[in-house]
């Protein structure tokens, strides 16, 4: 038994039983999961939850792309979760019954929801009813309505970061630049080269 009462710090987020919680002693951060297997990654200085996964989802999608475990899609919903953050402080083993996924944090693993890299900002395209997320890496289209996503545009620099980004008048044209001093324009109706300004 304990006394909730005598707690000195209390955390919320979770919406389900905790199942299991690790500690990263070195970078002060607070790894949990729950037993519906979302895991939470928190700063232990602040209490600030500044990650969350959907590990039953990501585990799902590895197994349905195992053919040899296909009678496996259907996990329990209530499975024991465990997770482990290791020693390297990037990585973060999750656990349910026999699968095992090895996540990189700061990673969702899943692009369709949001995305793994720095947001730089984004911009409404009233005629298309669409919304604009650019990031260092790619620029990603999202149907206002449903919160799915459209199109997504990648390799826009030749490896280099997007550090910058403007739309023409009508919001068919994206200016790009990136940390090596280059500007771009593309064509936001199909993601061809347009220009490039040297």
């Amino acid at each position: 038994p304990y006394n909730e009462e005598n707690a000195v710090e209390k955390i919320k987020g979770h919406m389900s039983s905790i199942s299991s919680i690790s500690f990263n002693e070195e970078n002060n951060e607070i790894v949990s999961i729950d037993i519906q297997g979302i895991m939470k990654i928190w700063d232990a200085n602040n209490n600030i939850n500044f990650q969350t996964i959907n590990t039953k989802e990501s585990l799902n999608l590895e197994v349905n792309n195992n053919e040899k475990q296909k009678k496996k899609k259907n996990m329990k919903l209530n499975s024991n979760y465990y997770v482990e953050a290791l020693c390297n402080v990037k990585q973060i083993i999750a656990y349910e019954e026999n699968n095992l996924i090895l996540f990189e944090k700061g990673k969702t693993l899943n692009p369709s929801l949001c995305d793994d890299s720095l947001i730089i900002g984004c911009a409404y395209n009233p005629y298309k009813k669409e919304l604009l997320s650019i990031s260092t890496e790619r620029i990603k289209t999202w149907n206002i309505f449903n919160g799915k996503v459209n199109k997504i545009y990648e390799n826009l620099m030749n490896g280099a970061e997007i550090s910058m980004f403007e739309l023409d008048k009508k919001n068919k044209k994206c200016y790009l630049g990136d940390n090596h001093g280059k500007i771009r324009c593309y064509n936001l109706i199909n993601g061809i080269l347009l220009k490039e300004f040297k």
